[in-house]
């Protein structure tokens, strides 16, 4: 009875050993979730805002502004952090996009940027950024903040996503924009989408006969 009692222990060490593999493998890949599944977003969870300054330049045949969309989020808990962005910017079919911000690439920490012109400050989004143009007047980034073994949220208070525009002279200027943002339960060991939110937002403008 011993020896039967001995060769369980063994026996079942390599079962045990196969169940917390198993088990850290759902964790690590979100199949086990040790947090909440969803949660419910308060009506002020995020916001949407377009700023537009006008840039001096000079030119008897353009004018160039900054735009500037930001996305707020209003969420305080710790664990529930802005993971995922998805930043659709349009601008007049006359106008076209020559620079954005955040570039495309991984990005381990928020940017800071500074304009000429402008008084205040913007950051740019952390976390692997695409950016496409499938127009030249519109601008399209996609960010996430979970990537392989990193993870880190793509801001805290506020992400900007800044276009430079260019724009026959004396032309009026309307910008649209639509924005998906997906927050995460994170933890030390798990970071999971749980709730997320689309807002549009728009802003125009009026057309500026004399040149800077």
């Amino acid at each position: 009875m011993r020896f039967g009692q001995r060769k369980l222990p063994r026996a079942f060490l390599p079962v045990a050993a196969a169940v917390i593999i198993a088990l850290l493998i759902a964790i690590a890949t979100d199949l086990v979730r040790l947090g909440p599944a969803t949660i419910d977003l308060p009506k002020n969870a995020m916001g949407l805002t377009i700023e537009i300054s006008r840039i001096a330049d000079g030119d008897p045949s353009f004018d160039y502004y900054y735009v500037v969309l930001s996305i707020s989020n209003s969420i305080d808990d710790p664990t529930i952090r802005p993971y995922e962005a998805s930043v659709r910017l349009r601008v007049d079919p006359a106008a076209s996009i020559t620079r954005h911000i955040p570039t495309a690439g991984d990005h381990a920490e928020g940017e800071t940027i500074l304009l000429p012109d402008v008084v205040r400050t913007f950051t740019a989004s952390a976390g692997y950024v695409s950016y496409d143009e499938p127009e030249e007047n519109v601008g399209v980034w996609i960010v996430h903040g979970e990537r392989l073994l990193q993870s880190t949220p793509i801001f805290d208070r506020r992400g900007d996503f800044l276009v430079d525009v260019r724009i026959r002279q004396g032309v009026s200027l309307t910008v649209t924009a639509e924005a998906t943002l997906t927050w995460y339960y994170r933890s030390p060991v798990q970071a999971y989408p749980v709730a997320s939110r689309t807002t549009e937002a728009g802003f125009r403008i009026a057309s500026d006969r004399s040149s800077t």
